[in-house]
């Protein structure tokens, strides 16, 4: 029931040195493996993409980081996102 992931695709790859077999990369569309992702009823309950500030009193003294979300690269990148706007 669940949606089928990216396929895997192949493309051969030209070498300056001669091998035994002819050499090939294996890969997935990255725009695709993030669409399967976010798009996964297993884990969209579980996705946050918006910027937070944690801390630990009411005070508001003491910040509390946990995830890069919680940093201040995530909150000023957002910040000048909307300024932008």
């Amino acid at each position: 029931m669940l949606p089928a992931g990216p396929t895997w695709s192949c493309k051969p790859l030209k070498s300056l040195y001669s091998t035994k077999k002819p050499l090939q990369v294996f890969y997935r569309d990255s725009l695709e493996c993030v669409r399967s992702i976010v798009h996964n009823p297993l884990v969209k309950d579980h996705l946050h993409f918006e910027p937070l500030r944690l801390f630990k009193t009411a005070e508001k003294l003491m910040r509390v980081y946990t995830e890069w979300r919680t940093g201040n690269a995530a909150w000023e990148m957002q910040v000048r996102h909307l300024a932008n706007l």
